[in-house]
């Protein structure tokens, strides 16, 4: 989606796409950084006790 953002935006005003694609690495690097983090700390719930609450429509 961040490619997408990057792509649509640079197409709007060109002048801004390296600004675009900096910011897109920064925001793809600190997604995975999340990623990694949350999965970790999943793995600290034994499997048998993992449960995912959410209001979020998407996520249930």
């Amino acid at each position: 989606m961040v490619a997408i953002l990057e792509e649509s935006l640079a197409k709007l005003a060109p002048g801004q796409a390296d600004t675009y694609s900096q910011n897109s690495k920064e925001i793809v690097t600190e997604l995975k950084r999340i990623d990694t983090w949350s999965q970790l700390q999943i793995q600290t719930v034994p499997k048998g006790q993992r449960k995912l609450f959410t209001t979020h429509e998407s996520l249930a």
